[in-house]
């Protein structure tokens, strides 16, 4: 009965270690509504978790799209554009550690690629008990809601202690901040 405690114990640790285990960058594409503009993310190879490069394009009638915007420096594992192209969210990824720090980015805007606001996790966390840990990291966001409406500058998201931010994006200002159930 003891080996089987063991062996049940171990398996536990391996599966826990592994279902931690960081997702690797890849490019990708994210359009904005109505599909006139999209933004191309690339990581940097050979690859570096924090390093990458993004190009804004406008879809055009010929075979060749036009590019408006480059970013340089970063990667992000998620990123929303405006209607019209030209600003872009940028969410952190994966904050390592166990403990808000100003370090770890929870959200930035950009206006042409170039940064307006950001805002640390700590700066977005009210209640640090709140935060989901793992054996590597920790999660800050609870979801995004995305710009709403359709065709506004304001962003939402919600955090994992219940607040919901509503941006402005074209300052990166926040617009509103409210506990939610």
């Amino acid at each position: 009965m003891k080996s089987k405690i063991i062996i049940i114990f171990f398996l536990m640790i391996a599966f826990n270690l592994w279902a931690d285990e960081e997702a690797s960058q890849y490019a990708y594409v994210k359009s904005s509504s109505g599909g006139r503009y999209y933004f191309k993310m690339i990581p940097e190879v050979p690859y570096n978790r924090t390093k990458g490069k993004g190009i804004l394009y406008a879809v055009s009638g010929d075979q060749s799209d036009k590019v408006l915007w480059r970013v340089n420096g970063w990667y992000a594992f998620d990123t929303y554009i405006s209607h019209d192209g030209r600003y872009l969210i940028r969410l952190g990824n994966w904050p390592r550690g166990r403990k808000l720090t100003h370090k770890h980015l929870g959200i930035a805007f950009y206006d042409k690629g170039t940064l307006i606001k950001k805002y640390s996790t700590k700066d977005l966390i009210k209640n640090p008990s709140a935060i989901m840990i793992s054996i590597s990291h920790y999660q800050f966001l609870a979801k995004v809601l995305g710009f709403e409406p359709i065709y506004s500058y304001r962003f939402k998201i919600r955090t994992v202690d219940k607040i919901e931010y509503i941006f402005d994006v074209t300052k990166g200002t926040i617009i509103s901040q409210k506990k939610v159930k």
